[in-house]
């Protein structure tokens, strides 16, 4: 029995010469290795270490008793000329999903920081040639909605303006009124 714990984290890169060999726990021992898990899990959480987490929020609305409305619960999605991307607020920062379209080009006003996580996500596969641009191979965290928008469009962008949700409201008015509601 083989317990894998990392996968859907996709925060870091495992490197690991040696591949374990399934051994066969019995069920008792399997069900301790599990509890032990979770309870690293909360730890490591509590610690701001969120290593075993996954980056996307995918929240579980059937057995969720209703609360208040969170930020994490909204995708957003931004388009410029052939470009489109999709991402989510998270408390960590902006999400960019899998799948987004970064552009090819970019111009002066693009600040110096996210051309460095461009050319090292180019560098590391993150971003793969997809045309003229790019595309995102997995889903990647941002600090800021901010970056997120710069990285797509290849020029300086306000986040909180350009991500829009399914109902055409940009991310700042979806902050403005859960802020309203609390």
């Amino acid at each position: 029995m083989h317990i894998d714990v990392q996968p859907g984290a996709d925060r870091y890169k495992i490197e690991n010469g040696n591949t374990p060999t399934e051994s066969l726990l019995p069920r008792a021992d399997k069900d301790s290795m599990e509890e032990y898990i979770h309870n690293l899990r909360i730890i490591m959480g509590t610690l701001g270490h969120r290593v075993l987490e996954p980056i996307k929020v995918v929240e579980s609305l059937q057995n969720e008793v209703p609360s208040k409305p969170k930020l994490s619960r909204f995708i957003f999605n931004f388009s410029i000329r052939d470009l489109n991307a999709t991402g989510q607020q998270t408390d960590d920062g902006f999400v960019l999903f899998k799948g987004s379209d970064i552009s090819g080009k970019t111009s002066k006003s693009m600040p110096g920081k996210t051309l460095s996580i461009r050319e090292k996500w180019i560098a590391d596969g993150t971003l793969v040639p997809n045309g003229e641009n790019f595309k995102l191979t997995k889903d990647s965290i941002l600090s800021s909605s901010s970056y997120a928008a710069v990285l797509v469009a290849g020029t300086s962008r306000s986040g909180p303006q350009s991500w829009i949700d399914e109902n055409g409201r940009s991310l700042k008015a979806a902050e403005e009124i859960l802020l309203a509601e609390t």
